[in-house]
């Protein structure tokens, strides 16, 4: 999956200091994305979950960046809190607008990515964030 990376990088520096402000520690796989890429759009929009291909509407459209953009982590956090699974941090939103969230929670579900809408949709994708990476793929016409 080609993905562009965000406008801005981020210091580790940076990215601490948004963990610290979570108290939750981010699974480390996230964190080195994090830093390379911040964020990021994907540029071949014609993908899908693997798992969903009834479901083209899984596939990923970009992830929210830390920090440098509209459409922060944060500013997203600000916006959905109220309804947000707890336990779960959005890090991007799927095709159909829909948030991609991952697990923050001290227990096995850890790391593990969601697809989640605010009508309380929960749908499971990935056992951790590489994987949901991996399991996009160019959807065939």
């Amino acid at each position: 999956m080609q993905k562009k990376q965000n406008v801005q990088a981020i210091t580790l520096d940076e990215l601490n200091t948004f963990q610290i402000s979570l108290g939750k520690t981010l699974p480390e796989d996230y964190r080195q994305h994090m830093l390379l890429y911040n964020g990021g759009s994907v540029i071949n929009k014609k993908i899908e979950h693997k798992n969903y291909p009834e479901n083209p509407s899984t596939g990923l459209n970009y992830l929210l960046p830390i920090k440098y953009g509209y459409d922060t982590i944060e500013h997203t956090i600000n916006d959905i809190s109220e309804y947000l699974p707890s336990g779960y941090l959005p890090i991007g939103l799927n095709m159909a607008g829909g948030y991609v969230i991952i697990s923050l929670n001290n227990d096995t579900t850890y790391g593990r990515i969601k697809e989640w809408y605010p009508d309380d949709e929960l749908n499971d994708m990935s056992e951790s964030f590489t994987q949901y990476l991996e399991d996009m793929v160019e959807r065939i016409d």
